[in-house]
């Protein structure tokens, strides 16, 4: 999927997270927090390829090339079970550095989790799918058969998914429409 599709994925499945659930007590630095992290969630599991807008701003000319090889190429732990509880663990440990009592890191680091697993998702209608359980080498996708999959940035994703995707972000907002007012009304100072 093109980065965009991700990133309303992400958007569709925190947006009912939030709305669903609404946490109690949020400060305005966690919503902040929030937008920031669902983006970054949807952006991590590709960091295993150097054509990623994770890679936009690199420190180092070799950095990019060197995670790949450590990930062992695109689409392999980075977008795994493993790779879900990897990096949702060290983004929590980074997360912990940031010196800001009004942060809800927890509900941060759950929120990482969800754009991520939402990346995973969404590749999962591709034609390539996703090796959820590597390193075992079996790529599932929706639905099983892989020609009746997406191909990423074809028209399908383009017509089909992304517009559906913010349906159903639109739909989200109208049904918990009153626990709009119940997050906004919750927020601290």
């Amino acid at each position: 999927m093109l980065q965009r599709t991700h990133d309303l994925g992400a958007v569709t499945i925190v947006s009912y997270r939030i709305l669903a659930f609404p946490p109690v007590g949020m400060t305005w630095e966690t919503l902040v927090g929030i937008g920031i992290v669902t983006i970054l969630g949807a952006m991590i599991p590709d960091i295993d390829n150097v054509a990623s807008p994770a890679w936009r701003h690199r420190l180092l000319p070799w950095e990019g090339k060197m995670t790949r090889e450590f990930l062992q190429g695109h689409r392999h732990i980075s977008h795994s079970l493993i790779g879900v509880v990897l990096f949702t663990y060290i983004f929590g440990l980074l997360l912990n550095l940031i010196p800001l009592s009004n942060l809800d890191h927890g509900l941060l680091q759950q929120i990482f989790l969800w754009g991520y697993v939402s990346h995973l998702l969404t590749d999962s209608l591709t034609i390539q799918g996703v090796p959820w359980l590597y390193p075992i080498p079996f790529k599932f996708g929706f639905p099983p058969l892989a020609f009746l999959r997406v191909k990423t940035g074809g028209w399908v994703e383009k017509l089909v998914v992304f517009p559906g995707l913010l349906i159903a972000t639109i739909w989200i907002f109208y049904i918990f429409r009153y626990n709009i007012a119940v997050v906004y009304r919750g927020l601290q100072l």
